[in-house]
């Protein structure tokens, strides 16, 4: 499942003026506050802006896209108790389609605007192994459109592959179907969510040679905004990707990808997958 890549180092000129002034003062940057530490990109003013990972003191991990320091885009969010929030965040609050498990296993997903439950909601409850969908409007209950008992097809399951590979999370017809780890002989592993048995939305891909991507992915390819971290020479990337390849280098540098920040966070995952 796993292939050599090699970037492009493109220079081309980013098109939206308004853009390339925005992210040419973006660097990466280890931060530590006093409930927590930060590790990812940040903008002139150290403001978390860009792709990185946040990890409190009180064990809430929120790993995935900053805007002038506040969680805006996607990303996934590990509760303290329990559980994650996968999802479209804007100011820090859910806005968009999102996916939340509670530590109990009950799952609601749906639409969110401004943090609260907008239109139809499906939610199960793992106790009772029953399901509703509902309709809300501004967070408020409107009516239950149906229900009834039974366990949603997706769910924690383990995979083990021929050639030694084995995956851990959700699945859906036999194949990777959402959240989950796939781990390889040699140790490493990628992270992220599936669809169809492939890399496909917010993930990390730690490759063979020792090279780590961070960042957007479509069907297994790098596809989007991405952050690559080349193990030989310690110099990173980040930029837009386009089939493994960056076509568009927004900022790059040199220097060690945190192993305390990489360890903390794959623990944290690890544990996740395994607890849930």
């Amino acid at each position: 499942m796993r292939q050599s890549r090699f970037l492009n180092q493109s220079n081309q000129t980013i098109s939206s003026q308004k853009r390339e002034q925005t992210i040419k003062h973006l660097d990466l940057k280890q931060i530590e506050y006093r409930n927590g530490i930060y590790q990812g990109l940040v903008n002139k003013n150290n403001e978390k802006t860009g792709l990185g990972i946040h990890i409190w003191d009180s064990g809430e991990v929120y790993f995935g896209e900053w805007k002038f320091d506040k969680t805006n885009g996607q990303g996934i969010y590990f509760l303290a108790q329990g559980g994650f929030v996968h999802g479209f965040f804007y100011k820090n609050k859910l806005n968009g389609p999102a996916f939340i498990k509670f530590l109990n296993g009950d799952t609601y997903e749906g639409i969110w605007n401004q943090g609260q439950m907008e239109g139809e909601c499906f939610k199960y409850y793992r106790n009772q192994n029953f399901w509703v969908k509902s309709e809300y409007k501004n967070g408020q209950l409107i009516k239950v459109i149906s229900q009834g008992q039974g366990r949603p097809e997706s769910q924690i399951n383990q995979i083990q592959f021929k050639d030694g590979g084995q995956y851990l999370g959700k699945v859906k017809n036999g194949l990777p179907n959402g959240l989950g780890i796939f781990r390889y002989t040699d140790g490493k592993y990628d992270v992220g969510f599936y669809k169809k048995g492939k890399l496909d939305g917010l993930g990390r891909v730690n490759l063979q040679n020792g090279d780590i991507y961070d960042g957007f992915i479509k069907q297994g390819n790098f596809e989007g905004i991405g952050l690559y971290y080349q193990d030989k020479s310690q110099q990173w990337i980040y930029g837009k990707f386009k089939n493994n390849k960056c076509t568009n280098v927004f900022k790059k540098g040199k220097g060690n990808y945190p192993q305390e920040i990489i360890g903390l966070q794959n623990l944290l995952l690890q544990k996740f997958i395994y607890n849930n």
